[in-house]
């Protein structure tokens, strides 16, 4: 049987697509000696006369293998700085536990050119967390040139020295070097010269950029684990903020302040022998006594923004194990010195106690003569067993105030001590303390129907007294611009105002009524830079329009609402209400 033969194509087809349709990866049907696609569109058709042999790869692809064989080489190189880096960072923390850093920039782990990181780099990565999730960019962390930190730094020592007890200037200005092998956390600088640029003209347009970025440096931080430069950053960020009239964010980073400084067990230092230790503890007394400041500074701005808030502390005097910080001399040259525990301290006041403990105890009292306001004041009539222990309690604060007053040392009385803000702070708010207690007795012995005219004159004259203390104090200050950034110091002004307002309603003192210009002249200067200092100027005028004085005589007067924040309205009239219903 014959095999059956195939009828020839009607049409030629070529064995290759031609070469549009090629090119372009379309179906070509193949056909001679047009294909049906370029007839279509009446191109001409060519089909090539063999199939192409490879040429090579493209030149596109062979760059770019090219850039990534560089790419490759750069990451190993990388890896290497990145693990040398570690291991840097690694022996300076076994150094000290407190070693804090920023994040690295992806240049400064590239390093210099020849394989090295360079000297200024260094500086850099002494503080530098090598986190692999903290890739910043230098914008991010913009630092100021270096001679104009020099100049902050040392503007915040010489100015606001009075605020840091718990940092030694010269330990740290060593750290900031480059070769210093415990570096200050990067928030900690910058909050530093962010208060020095905020007390200094020249200088203020930089505060909040670098109080922002202090702030986010601290809450990265805040990812690892505690340590005492931390605790400082937020505690200076708490002074900034409350300065600035933030004194709800001011109250959250001083709470974060103490909670790390609880974590740390700053507040169970001198606990005894047979206990635990606590973390980070050191054996040389120098470090010891800077964990021992950094707890007590904590302490007395919790008291303090009680004062500014109304807001409930958050120590309790009975969980403290840590004595009283030493004196500055002692503290500076390394000598251990042997202080007393604070509630033995705090009944008894000693002479040759540091400035820094009497700040706290100062504020202490502070805190419990506004505290007697609202528990034994604001509840009606009291009942016999209240006002019993109302007495107590104010009897021992007024005694306390006045052992105070009497240990003072000279370094720290006035006029002498003029030009100390530490000194202005401390006999201000003593005077203030010794106001507020007297306005609460006042109060309280008005309620009892059988007490005699001249225990009411006593109160009064020692209230008259302190509010002199307050007013000669201001007068004898070289720095007011400085001293009334302290929300604490307008409110110390604003109790000094009342009293004069009192006693010009009795008619008792003809020298109140240029107390009272002047006080409302001081709290005027600083408005623009205190919003808190322009309220408490508007609450006083307020208070003086309502007995019928004519506050015109006294200067320029307020505009309430000019240019004032709400948030310090709201604490303004918090501050007031302790002492006007």
């Amino acid at each position: 049987m014959e095999p059956v033969q195939q009828a020839p194509s009607a049409e030629p087809m070529n064995l290759l697509s031609c070469q549009y349709c090629k090119k372009r990866k379309l179906r070509c049907d193949r056909r001679l000696p047009v294909c049906g696609r370029c007839t279509e569109s009446n191109r001409e058709c060519d089909y090539p006369g063999q199939r192409q042999t490879s040429l090579g790869k493209k030149r596109q692809m062979r760059d770019l293998e090219a850039k990534l064989e560089v790419m490759g080489d750069q990451v190993k190189d990388l890896a290497a700085k990145y693990d040398a880096l570690l291991r840097q960072q690694a022996g300076a923390s076994s150094i000290s536990d407190d070693s804090q850093a920023a994040p690295l920039s992806y240049e400064q782990l590239l390093g210099s050119d020849d394989g090295t990181v360079s000297s200024s780099e260094k500086t850099h990565t002494m503080s530098a967390t090598l986190s692999p999730t903290s890739t910043y960019m230098d914008e991010q962390w913009a630092m100021p040139p270096s001679d104009t930190r020099q100049q902050l730094t040392d503007i915040f020592f010489d100015k606001l020295g009075h605020t840091s007890s718990m940092i030694l200037r010269e330990q740290y200005l060593e750290s900031l070097k480059p070769n210093a092998s415990d570096p200050p956390p990067r928030s900690l600088q910058l909050i530093i010269m962010a208060l020095a640029a905020n007390v200094h003209s020249v200088h203020t347009s930089m505060a909040q950029s670098l109080y922002q970025q202090a702030r986010t440096a601290a809450e990265e931080d805040e990812m690892k684990s505690p340590s005492l430069g931390v605790t400082q950053s937020w505690l200076l960020i708490s002074n900034f903020e409350a300065q600035q009239a933030m004194f709800a964010r001011a109250s959250t980073s001083c709470s974060k302040a103490i909670r790390a400084a609880q974590i740390l067990g700053l507040h169970q230092l001198d606990r005894g022998p047979g206990l635990p230790a606590a973390i980070g503890y050191s054996s040389d007394w120098k470090e010891t006594e800077a964990r021992r400041r950094t707890w007590w500074a904590a302490f007395a701005a919790d008291r303090l923004i009680f004062a500014t808030t109304g807001i409930p502390p958050m120590i309790r005097t009975r969980d403290i194990d840590t004595l009283l910080p030493s004196t500055d001399e002692a503290f500076r040259t390394g000598t251990p010195e042997q202080t007393a525990p604070f509630e033995q301290a705090l009944k008894e006041p000693q002479a040759g106690m540091s400035p820094l403990a009497m700040h706290v105890l100062a504020a202490e009292l502070f805190h419990q003569a506004l505290d007697s306001m609202s528990s034994c004041v604001n509840h009606g009539t009291p009942s016999h067993a209240m006002e019993t222990t109302c007495w107590r309690i104010q009897s021992a604060t007024e005694n306390s105030l006045g052992l105070l007053s009497a240990a003072m040392p000279a370094s720290m009385q006035l006029p002498e001590a003029s030009q100390s803000q530490q000194a202005i702070f401390l006999n201000a708010l003593i005077h203030a303390a010794v106001i507020c207690l007297q306005k609460t007795i006042l109060q309280r012995e008005q309620m009892c129907s059988n007490v005699g005219a001249n225990l009411l004159q006593r109160s009064r004259e020692k209230a008259a007294m302190a509010a002199e203390g307050i007013v000669n104090g201001f007068r004898l200050s070289h720095d007011l611009q400085v001293s009334l950034r302290n929300p604490v110091l307008c409110f110390a002004a604003f109790t000094a105002g009342l009293v004069c307002l009192e006693r010009i309603l009795a008619e008792s003192n003809p020298g109140s009524h240029s107390d009272l210009a002047f006080i409302l002249g001081i709290l005027n200067a600083v408005r623009d830079q205190n919003a808190v200092a322009g309220m408490l100027a508007g609450q006083l005028i307020d208070h003086a329009s309502s007995i019928g004085l004519d506050t015109a005589i006294m200067g320029e007067t307020v505009d309430e609402g000019a240019g004032l924040v709400s948030e310090a309205s709201q604490f303004a009239g918090q501050l007031a209400a302790h002492f006007v219903g």
